[in-house]
C-alpha cells in the first residue's frame, strides 16, 4: 500500500495524473491499463475517463518515465537509475552546503547566512522556524513575495514542513503579496498541513525583502535580481509539482546559477518582534485571539 506520504500527495488536489500513475508503479511495480484506471477510479475523488489515462499512458512512455511488456506497464529502470542518481547529488550538495547553518538564540547580534540552493534553504528555514527561537509564543508570521517552496523537490520535504507547523502550536501565519498559481498550490499544501491563517494576493506589500518573525528573531531574506526575476517566471507558470519540475529544469540549462543568491540575516529583538507580530495580527488576522496584545 502507499505509504502516508504518498497516500497524501496521491489524493492531493495538486498531484497531476502523471503523479499519480507513477505514485501507483512505484507500489506495485506492473499492472495493466485497466488496473491502473481502475484503481485511479477507486482512489481518486475525480478520476479522468479511461482514455485520458491511456493517453497518459503513452506519454509517459514518450517521456521515458515508464516502459510496457505485453499488456503491463512498470517504471523504466534508466528512470529509476537517474532518478536515484540526482536524488544522491542533491542530498550530497545539502550535507555539503548544511554544515554551516546554526543559530544560538541566547547569543546577541546577527547572524548571516548566504544559499545559492532554494532546496537547501527552504529546508533549513523549516528547521529554524520549527525550532524554539524563544519570546515565550509558540507561534511565527511570514511576509513572502512569493509562497517558500524548494525548487528542487524532494517528497521528504514536505516532512520538514510538517515538523515546522507542529511545531508551532501557538499559530503559523503566511502574508503573500504576489498571488500566482505556484503560490496558490503552495499555500494549498500549507493548510493541509495546518497553517493558520494565510492571506494571498496582498499586493500593498510591495517587499523589497522577505521576512520572518519569531520568537525574539526577526529573519530578512533577499533574493538576488536574478533569482527573483526566475522566481517570478516559475511561479506565474507552474501550477503543480509537474510543471515546477520541467520549469526547473529548463531554467537550470539556462541559467547562470552563480548570478542566484539568497542571504538571510537573522537579528535578535525581542521587543520588535513582538511589536511587528502584534501590528501584523491585527491588520490581517484581526479575527484570531493576539497573544501579543497586552
Amino acid at each position: 500500500m502507499l505509504d502516508d506520504l504518498s497516500f497524501f500527495r496521491f489524493n492531493s488536489d495538486g498531484a497531476s495524473t502523471k503523479e499519480r500513475i507513477v505514485l501507483l508503479l512505484s507500489d506495485e511495480w506492473s499492472l495493466t491499463a485497466k488496473e491502473i484506471y481502475s484503481k485511479l477510479e477507486k482512489l481518486v475523488k475525480n478520476p479522468l475517463s479511461y482514455q485520458a489515462v491511456h493517453k497518459t499512458l503513452n506519454q509517459l512512455i514518450t517521456d521515458r518515465v515508464i516502459s510496457k511488456k505485453g499488456r503491463n506497464y512498470g517504471l523504466n529502470k534508466e528512470w529509476i537509475s537517474n532518478l536515484k542518481k540526482f536524488s544522491e547529488n542533491l542530498e550530497q550538495k545539502y550535507e555539503l552546503k548544511n554544515k554551516n547553518y546554526s543559530l544560538n538564540k541566547n547569543d546577541e547580534g546577527q547572524v548571516k547566512w548566504v544559499f545559492d540552493d532554494t532546496g537547501v534553504f527552504c529546508v533549513e528555514m523549516a528547521k529554524l522556524l520549527g525550532s524554539d527561537l524563544g519570546a515565550g509564543v509558540k507561534g511565527g508570521i511570514g511576509l513572502m513575495r512569493h509562497a517558500w517552496w524548494p525548487m528542487s523537490f524532494k517528497f521528504l520535504d514536505f516532512t520538514s514542513l510538517a515538523k515546522m507547523l507542529t511545531a508551532n502550536p501557538g499559530g503559523t501565519y503566511l502574508i503573500v503579496q504576489e498571488n500566482t498559481p505556484l503560490s496558490r498550490w503552495i499555500t494549498k499544501q500549507f493548510k493541509v498541513f495546518g497553517m493558520t491563517g494565510i492571506k494571498i494576493g496582498e499586493a500593498s506589500l510591495k517587499l523589497e525583502n522577505d521576512l520572518a518573525l519569531k520568537g525574539d528573531f526577526i529573519i530578512e531574506t533577499r533574493f538576488s535580481e536574478q533569482m527573483n526575476k526566475n522566481m517570478d517566471e516559475i511561479y506565474n507558470k507552474a501550477e503543480n509539482l509537474e510543471d515546477l519540475a520541467n520549469l526547473y529544469k529548463e531554467y537550470m540549462n539556462k541559467t547562470d546559477t552563480q548570478t542566484e543568491q539568497i542571504e538571510v540575516t537573522i537579528t535578535k529583538n525581542s521587543e520588535l518582534s513582538r511589536f511587528l507580530q502584534h501590528q501584523l495580527l491585527e491588520k490581517y488576522f484581526p479575527e484570531v485571539e493576539n497573544p501579543f496584545k497586552k
